[in-house]
C-alpha cells in the first residue's frame, strides 16, 4: 500500500512540475460601423479566445461604451440557430466580415487567425438595410493596394452576392484623401496606418493584417493601375425585322429603345440574349434562364448581370399579365416593331419598378403613355395604375414634359422619349405599342343616361378616408341595373380617366367574381347596398354583377389601401331617425358584424358644416341641408332628399385615432382592467380560506380542515 501511495506522490509531483501551455495571445483588427458611421476604424485587439464570437464580445468590451453589455449572442428560440442578436447596443442581427468575405458560419463555430481583419456593420433602423462593405490590403512596406467589396444578402435564398466598390473615396485615419477606387474596387498609394472607406469599413493599410486577398485585376502595390480598357466600339445597327429593348437597372437606364434584330418565330427569350449579346459588356454570360427546380417552370434568373427575376414588359403589359394568354418568355413570340423594357434590381431590399409605355403618333405630335405595374404576390397578378408626374426625356436627356393624372403627354414627335431611368420607347411611330391609357376628361364632358329614362340611385365613394363622390345621382340602364354598372357609371361620370380606374372580373385565384380596382386603387372595396355591405346577410346581393338596383337606393363605396386604419360607415334612416353603424369583417368566416358608430360628426357634405353628433347609440334626429346630402367626414354619405344638385364634397378627410397601446388602452383595455379588479377582489376570500385552512391543518396535524365540506 505504501508503495502505491508513493508511485501516485510521485505522478502528481511530476504533473505539477510539468510547463503549462497557455493559449497563445493573437492580435486582430476591428472596424464597427453602426448607421453608416465607423464607430471603430482598424483597432488591434489582443485576445486569447479566436473565436469570432469570443472576439466581438472583447471588442464591447474594449471600444463600447456600454462593455459587454451591449453584445449578445445565442441559441436564437424561433429559428433554433445561433444568432448575434445584440451589437453595439442595438438590438438586430450584425453583418460581420472577415478580411474578404461575410461570415460563411455562425459566430460560435467561425474562427479568425491573427492578423485578420473584422469588421461589424449594422443599423439601428430596421427599415434600413446597411451597406456592408469588405477590405483587404496587401502591402511591400512602402506602397500599399487595398480593394474593396460590396455585399448584398439575396433574403429569399439567403445567399451573398458581391461586387467591386468602385469610384468611392478612400482615407487615412486623419480623414485625408488617399484617392479613389478604379473599376476593380482597388486603389494604389503610400503605406499608411490605416485605410478608410468613409463610414463603412477600414483596413491597416501597412502590411499589419493578414487579409491581402485582392479584388480581380487589382494593381500590385507600388505597380501602376491597369490603363482602362477602350471604349466599345458602336455596335451596327441591325439591318431588317427589328424590335425595341430599353434594360433599367437600379433606376439607370442601361439600354435606351435600341433595336435587336430578329427573325422566323423569335421569343421574348431569344431577343433577351441577342440583347445581352449586342449590347452588354459581358455578352450573354449577364443572362440566364431555364426550368427553375424549385417551382418547376421556365423563370429568367439573371439579366445584365444581376442574379435576379426582371420584370419584361412587352409593349403594354408585363409577361403574364394577361391572364388570357399566360405565356412565358421562352413561348411568347415577338414580331417586329414590339417594344420591350426589361426592369431589375441588384439590391433584394429595393424592387424594381414595373413601367410599360406605349407611343401612338397622329401628324407632328406624339402622345407618350406610362403605366406603372404591381405584382400581387399572394394571387401572382398584375394590376396598374396611370405612371402620373413622371418627367419624360429624350434619348440625351432632356426635358420634354412631365405625364398628366393619366399617365399621358402629348409632345411634337421624336425618336426616343423615356420615362427617367425607367423605361423607354420609339417615340416616331416604329412601335407596335401604340395603345395609351384613356385620356383625362371634363366632367362636364359626359353623357350618360337621363334621369327618368333609366334606374337612378345615389352613390357615394370614399377612398383612403377621404370622399371623393358624396350621395350623388347616377342613372343606370333599365335593362342592366347592376350594382357594377353604377360603380362603372360613376367613374365615367367622375373619375379623371373614366371607367379606366375600375377593374372587375372573374379572379383566377379564387375563381369567383371579384372587383380589384376602384378609383384606380388596385384593391377590393367594401360595396354597401342601403346600408349593408354585400354578402353581409339574405337582404342584400351577394355580389355586385349580379345584384340589382331600383330607384332611389343608395350604394357606398369604400376604398381602403392596406395598412390604413380607416373604418367602414353605413349611414341609414331609422324612422325619424340617422342611424350610423361601422361594420368589420372578419377575415377567417369572411362575415360581418356591426356596432353603433357613436360620438361621430354628422356634417352638410357640400360645405363641411357640423349639423350635429350621434349619440352612444350611433343616431341622431334626422337632419336637414340646403346640398340635401349628410356625410361623416371622409367616410360615407347619405341623400336626406332625392332631387340633389350636383357639387364637390367639402374637403374633409377622416384621421385615424391614435392607437393606444398602454396596458389598459385600446378597445380591449376596459375588459382587461374589469378583469383585474374582478381578480383582486376575488383574491381576498381566497386568501382568507387558505389561511385559515391552514391553521387549522397545523392545529389538527395536518388533517385538511375543509376535507369533509368540499
Amino acid at each position: 500500500m505504501k508503495k502505491v501511495l508513493a508511485c501516485i506522490i510521485a505522478v502528481l509531483l511530476l504533473v505539477s512540475m510539468m510547463p503549462v501551455v497557455h493559449a497563445e495571445d493573437a492580435t486582430v483588427y476591428v472596424s464597427v460601423s453602426v448607421d453608416g458611421k465607423l464607430e471603430v476604424a482598424a483597432q488591434p485587439l489582443t485576445v486569447s479566445d479566436l473565436c469570432v464570437d469570443s472576439i466581438l464580445r472583447e471588442a464591447h468590451k474594449k471600444f463600447y461604451s456600454g462593455g459587454a453589455e451591449g453584445y449578445a449572442s445565442g441559441i436564437d428560440e424561433a429559428w433554433n440557430m445561433f444568432m448575434i442578436n445584440t451589437a453595439w447596443g442595438i438590438a438586430a442581427t450584425p453583418y460581420v466580415i472577415i478580411n474578404e468575405a461575410t461570415l460563411a458560419a455562425g459566430a460560435d463555430v467561425s474562427y479568425a487567425k491573427a492578423g485578420d481583419n473584422i469588421i461589424l456593420v449594422t443599423s439601428s433602423d430596421p427599415s434600413v438595410v446597411p451597406q456592408v462593405v469588405s477590405m483587404t490590403a496587401k502591402s511591400d512596406g512602402e506602397n500599399t493596394t487595398i480593394s474593396a467589396l460590396s455585399w448584398v444578402l439575396d433574403f429569399t435564398t439567403f445567399t451573398y452576392k458581391s461586387s467591386p466598390v468602385v469610384g468611392v473615396e478612400v482615407t487615412d485615419g486623419n480623414g485625408s484623401t488617399l484617392g479613389v477606387t478604379d473599376a476593380t474596387g482597388s486603389l494604389n498609394f503610400a503605406a499608411c496606418p490605416v485605410a478608410v472607406i468613409n463610414g463603412l469599413a477600414a483596413i491597416p493599410a501597412d502590411g499589419s493584417s493578414s487579409a491581402t486577398k485582392l479584388n480581380a485585376g487589382a494593381p500590385e502595390p507600388g505597380q501602376p493601375a491597369e490603363p482602362a480598357p477602350e471604349p466599345a466600339q458602336p455596335v451596327a445597327p441591325p439591318t431588317g425585322d427589328v424590335v425595341y429593348i430599353s434594360v433599367s437597372v437600379d433606376g439607370k437606364l442601361e439600354v435606351v429603345a435600341q433595336p435587336v434584330g430578329v427573325s422566323g418565330s423569335a421569343t421574348v427569350n431569344d431577343v433577351l440574349k441577342m440583347a445581352h449579346e449586342q449590347y452588354y459588356s459581358d455578352g450573354a454570360d449577364g443572362y440566364a434562364s431555364g426550368i427553375d427546380p424549385t417551382w418547376n417552370m421556365f423563370m429568367i434568373s439573371k439579366a445584365w448581370g444581376v442574379e435576379a427575376t426582371p420584370y419584361v414588359m412587352v409593349n403594354g403589359m408585363p409577361i403574364g399579365a394577361d391572364p388570357a394568354n399566360p405565356a412565358a418568355a421562352d413561348t411568347l413570340t415577338v414580331v417586329p416593331g414590339d417594344n420591350i423594357i426589361v426592369s431589375t434590381s441588384s439590391n433584394p431590399m429595393a424592387a424594381a419598378r414595373a413601367i410599360s409605355m406605349a407611343a401612338a403618333v397622329e401628324g407632328d405630335n406624339v402622345t407618350i403613355s406610362a403605366l406603372e405595374w404591381v405584382l400581387n404576390f399572394s394571387s401572382f397578378t398584375y394590376s396598374s395604375n396611370p405612371l402620373a408626374n413622371a418627367n419624360v426625356v429624350d434619348a440625351d436627356g432632356n426635358a420634354l414634359g412631365v405625364t398628366d393624372a393619366a399617365g399621358n403627354l402629348t409632345i411634337p414627335v421624336t425618336a426616343v422619349a423615356a420615362i427617367e431611368g425607367l423605361a423607354a420607347i420609339p417615340a416616331d411611330g416604329r412601335s407596335n405599342s401604340k395603345a395609351t391609357n384613356p385620356p383625362l376628361q371634363d366632367p362636364g364632358d359626359y353623357v350618360g343616361i337621363l334621369e327618368g329614362e333609366g334606374v337612378t340611385v345615389h352613390v357615394t365613394v370614399s377612398v383612403g378616408g377621404k370622399l371623393e363622390v358624396a350621395g350623388q345621382k347616377v342613372t343606370v340602364s333599365k335593362d342592366a341595373p347592376t350594382i357594377e354598372n353604377v360603380i362603372k357609371e360613376t367613374h365615367k361620370k367622375w373619375y379623371p380617366t373614366g371607367e379606366g380606374g375600375f377593374a372587375a372580373g372573374i379572379d383566377p385565384t379564387w375563381n369567383m367574381y371579384m372587383i380589384s380596382k376602384v378609383w384606380g386603387v388596385a384593391t377590393t372595396p367594401y360595396v354597401l347596398y342601403n346600408g349593408t355591405p354585400l354578402g353581409a346577410d339574405v337582404s342584400v346581393p351577394s355580389s355586385a354583377d349580379t345584384g340589382k338596383v331600383v330607384d332611389g337606393d343608395q350604394i357606398t363605396v369604400v376604398v381602403i389601401s392596406m395598412g390604413q386604419n380607416i373604418p367602414v360607415i353605413s349611414m341609414t334612416q331609422n324612422g325619424d331617425n340617422l342611424l350610423v353603424k361601422e361594420w368589420t369583417l372578419d377575415t377567417n368566416t369572411f362575415t360581418y358584424d356591426s356596432k353603433s358608430y357613436s360620438n361621430a360628426d354628422i356634417i352638410d357634405a357640400a360645405t363641411g358644416a357640423v349639423l350635429g353628433k350621434t349619440d352612444g347609440t350611433g343616431k341622431m334626429k334626422m337632419p336637414s341641408c340646403d346640398s340635401g346630402v349628410i356625410a361623416v367626414p371622409g367616410l360615407s354619405a347619405f341623400a336626406v332628399k332625392s332631387d340633389v344638385q350636383e357639387f364637390t364634397p367639402a374637403e374633409t378627410v377622416f384621421i385615424p385615432p391614435a392607437l393606444d397601446y398602454s396596458l389598459f388602452g385600446g378597445k380591449d383595455g376596459r375588459s382587461l382592467l374589469i378583469i383585474l379588479v374582478f381578480g383582486l377582489i376575488m383574491a381576498i376570500p381566497m386568501a382568507v380560506i387558505i389561511f385559515v385552512g391552514g391553521r387549522r391543518e397545523i392545529k389538527n396535524k395536518g388533517v385538511k380542515h375543509f376535507k369533509k365540506t368540499w
